[in-house]
């Protein structure tokens, strides 16, 4: 490694250090802050066959419960997969902060037409032409919904000091009790 790139990881590390944050309304916030500035994520699944990822285009967190909502056909691999365990992840990342989120939810499908109303993006007419309204057809698979509510966040968010040690080898943990987020040891 060059002096340079030398130099330039011990300047990171230490302002890293410095600056690290622990607080659980600190690690709250930079999650949030990085889950509301994406338009995409990775939604991952698992099975007893393996595991799945996939990019979706979710809504962002509602406030408090951090609810994420993201449309999709009733007969994706996805919805079978949720069906199946009522768990999946959220990854988020976002280059320009150096941050991440892996957001851990429970799942469940709504089918209701309310939710579908209430959650159906405008674009996605390119997939669903009938809007949130569309019955699946051979041809046009249906729309629902799949509510993702986090119960524990993982976070690394360099630019917002969520850095835990040892500094770039760990995240910071929360795990959502009732109300309120508690840290969980760091991982």
């Amino acid at each position: 490694m060059s002096a340079l790139g030398r130099w330039a990881g011990r300047i990171i590390r230490s302002v890293g250090v410095r600056r690290a944050r622990a607080a659980p309304a600190d690690v709250l916030a930079a999650a949030v802050a990085v889950m509301r500035a994406k338009k995409y994520c990775l939604l991952v699944t698992t099975t007893p066959a393996g595991t799945n990822a996939r990019v979706v285009q979710p809504f962002r967190p509602r406030r408090g419960s951090l609810a994420v909502h993201i449309g999709t056909s009733p007969r994706s691999r996805k919805v079978a997969e949720i069906r199946e365990t009522g768990n999946a992840l959220l990854v988020y990342e976002r280059d320009r902060d150096a941050a991440c989120v892996v957001a851990h939810c429970t799942a469940e499908i709504l089918d209701d037409e309310r939710g579908r109303e209430r959650w159906f993006m405008p674009t996605w007419r390119a997939f669903w032409p009938d809007g949130p309204e569309t019955v699946g057809t051979p041809d046009q698979p249906g729309f629902v919904v799949v509510r993702l509510t986090p119960y524990a966040l993982e976070v690394w968010d360099g630019r917002r000091g969520i850095t835990p040690r040892p500094f770039g080898l760990a995240s910071a943990r929360l795990e959502r009790d009732g109300d309120h987020w508690r840290h969980l040891a760091d991982s």
